[in-house]
C-alpha cells in the first residue's frame, strides 16, 4: 500500500499537467506565432479591450476671429459676410463680431474674448488706430497671425493690410467732382473720423487733385461724425452755412444716405460724391441725389484675410506680407445697373467676387507693397 500511493500521486500530477497544458493552448499562440482556436467569449473580450485601447481622435478644426469697428452700415455687414464666406469655403471655423457703434474699448474687449478661444489667427478693423497699437503689440503671441482691414495699423506686428489704396481712393473721389464739371468754386470735404489714418490718406489724395485747379476753394477735412443722424445734421449745417457750395465729398460711407435725405430739401444744387456702394447710396445715384460713389470692395476686405490665414494653417501656403491693395470702383448712373444686380442678389454677388478673384488675385498679389 505504501508503494502504490506514490505511484498514484505521480500519475495524478501527470494527468493534471496535461490538462493545464491543453487549456493553455486554447488561449495562447504556438511558438511559431500562429494563432490557435479561441473560445467565442475570449474573442469578444479581446475585441472590446482592443477597442478601448485605441480611441479614435477627431481632428480639430482651426478657429479664426474677426473684430469689426462697428456695424452701423451695410458696408460693415459686407465685410462680415465676406469673412464668413471665406471660412465656409476653406472649411474652418470663425466668429465675426464687433460693437454696434464705433467703440474701441468695446471692440478691444471682444478681441480679448476671442483670444481666450485659442485662435489660429485674428483679423480686425483697427479704426481708430491709436487704441489698438498697444493691444496688438501685447497680444501678438496669443493671436499668432494678425491681419488688418479697412485701416492699417503701423507700429504693430500685423502680417498684412487689406483695403483700398486710400490715397488713390481720395483722388478718385476728387476726379469724380472734376468729371462732373466742377473746376472752380467751393468744395467741402467731410470726414467721419478725421484722426483715422486711412481717411487722412484719402483727404491727401483728393487735395492733390484739387491742387491742380487753383480756382477751387477747398474746405476740410471737416468732422461730420460716424453716426448717421449726426452725420446728416453736420452736412445740413455745412450747406446752410455755405450756400455757394459747388461740390461736397464724403470720405466715409455715411455721406451717401445723408445726401439722399438732404438734396431733395434744398432749393439749389451741387455735385455730391461719397464713399462706398451701400444700398441707400446706390438708390440715391438712381434718384439723382448722389452723382458718384467710390467703392472699395468691403466683401474682399473680409474675405481675403480669412482666406489667407486658413490657407496658411490648413495647406501651409505662404502668407502675404504688406499692403494688399484693392482697386477702387467708381459708380455713376452710367454703370449703376450692373452694381445693383449684384447688390440685390447674394448668390450673384458671391459669384461675381469669385470671378473677380479668379481674374484679378494674381495681379493683386503681384502688387503687394511691403511695410516700411
Amino acid at each position: 500500500m505504501k508503494k502504490v500511493l506514490p505511484i498514484l500521486l505521480v500519475v495524478l500530477m501527470v494527468f493534471l499537467a496535461g490538462c493545464t497544458q491543453q487549456a493553455s493552448e486554447v488561449v495562447q499562440e504556438d511558438v511559431a506565432g500562429e494563432p490557435v482556436a479561441e473560445s467565442s467569449n475570449n474573442v469578444e473580450v479581446q475585441e472590446e479591450a482592443e477597442g478601448a485601447a485605441e480611441p479614435v481622435e477627431e481632428e480639430s478644426v482651426p478657429f479664426f476671429g474677426f473684430v469689426m469697428h462697428n456695424f452701423e452700415s451695410q458696408f460693415s455687414v459686407n465685410i462680415k459676410i465676406g469673412a464668413e464666406n471665406a471660412c465656409k469655403d476653406m472649411g474652418v471655423d470663425c466668429e465675426v463680431t464687433g460693437p454696434t457703434a464705433m467703440n474701441a474699448p468695446e471692440a478691444i474687449s471682444m478681441f480679448e474674448s476671442l483670444l481666450a478661444r485659442n485662435p489660429s489667427g485674428m483679423a480686425l478693423v483697427p479704426n481708430p488706430q491709436d487704441p489698438w497699437i498697444p493691444v496688438l503689440n501685447q497680444y501678438a503671441e496669443e493671436a499668432k497671425i494678425i491681419m488688418v482691414s479697412n485701416g492699417d495699423a503701423p507700429g504693430t506686428p500685423r502680417q498684412a493690410y487689406f483695403g483700398a489704396d486710400e490715397y488713390a481712393f481720395g483722388a478718385a473721389e476728387a476726379e469724380a467732382v472734376i468729371n462732373a464739371g466742377v473746376t472752380s468754386g467751393k468744395v467741402i470735404i467731410g470726414s467721419c473720423y478725421p484722426p483715422a489714418l486711412s481717411l487722412q490718406h484719402r483727404f491727401d489724395g483728393a487735395k492733390a487733385v484739387f491742387d491742380e485747379y487753383p480756382e477751387i476753394e477747398l474746405l476740410g477735412p471737416i468732422d461730420i461724425t460716424a453716426e448717421q443722424t449726426t452725420n446728416y445734421a453736420a452736412w445740413e449745417n455745412l450747406v446752410t452755412a455755405n450756400p455757394d457750395i459747388k461740390a461736397g465729398i464724403g470720405l466715409c460711407t455715411f455721406s451717401g444716405p445723408s445726401f439722399a435725405k438732404l438734396m431733395p430739401t434744398l432749393d439749389f444744387d451741387f455735385v455730391t460724391v461719397t464713399a462706398d456702394l451701400i444700398p441707400e447710396t446706390l438708390d440715391a445715384i438712381e434718384a439723382g441725389y448722389v452723382d458718384a460713389a467710390v467703392g472699395q470692395h468691403p466683401y474682399l476686405q473680409g474675405y481675403l484675410p480669412m482666406y489667407y490665414m486658413a490657407k496658411y494653417v490648413v495647406e501651409g501656403a505662404d502668407l502675404p506680407a504688406g499692403q494688399v491693395l484693392l482697386p477702387a470702383e467708381i459708380v455713376t448712373k452710367d454703370n449703376l445697373e450692373t452694381v445693383l444686380d449684384r447688390q440685390n442678389d447674394t448668390e450673384l454677388a458671391e459669384q461675381w467676387y469669385a470671378n473677380f478673384l479668379t481674374e484679378n488675385l494674381s495681379d493683386i498679389e503681384a502688387n503687394i507693397i511691403p511695410f516700411e
